[in-house]
């Protein structure tokens, strides 16, 4: 069963990492090893903090991300990571409390994605809209057969 479970937890690409209370890492999947780039031993038993770009995120999530208002709990989150080469990327995150059946909080659970590429491809497509918006002269946009979907004059 226990191996059934961390399958499930490894067929899922992002990076998925189970903290104590402490914030220290008692479980992640191998989505955080193709992440970071640390293999899981280096990283089980150490506080997420070598994760992050600045101290500053970290600090953030353990005394403000947990406490927000239900309502805001889903929210996703943008931070800055660092990975064991020292490169730097975008994830978007979640983050919730773990509850027992009773009610006991036994630790986090955070999913990461890197979006850096995503958000590369979302500021070349606010360049044209700003280029297409101000352009002075005539343009036009064809579709696949030649005729004008979107034209500016």
């Amino acid at each position: 069963r226990e191996d059934d479970l961390q399958s499930i937890f490894d067929a899922i690409p992002d990076g998925i990492v189970f903290t104590d209370l402490e914030r220290k890492i008692a479980r992640m999947n191998t989505g955080m090893v193709s992440l970071f780039g640390y293999d899981i031993d280096e990283l089980v038993g150490n506080t997420t903090a070598r994760l992050y770009e600045r101290a500053d995120d970290y600090e953030w999530l353990g005394q403000v991300r947990f406490n927000l208002p239900d309502a805001d709990k889903l929210k996703l989150f943008e931070v800055i990571f660092r990975r064991k080469d020292g490169s730097t990327f975008v994830g978007e995150t979640h983050s919730t409390a773990v509850n027992s059946a009773d009610g006991q909080l036994l630790g986090f659970i955070g999913v990461t994605k890197d979006i850096s590429e995503r958000q590369k491809s979302e500021e070349k497509l606010e360049l044209a809209a700003s280029v297409f918006t101000h352009a002075r002269e005539g343009i036009m946009i064809p579709d696949a057969n030649a005729l004008i979907e979107q034209h500016r004059h």
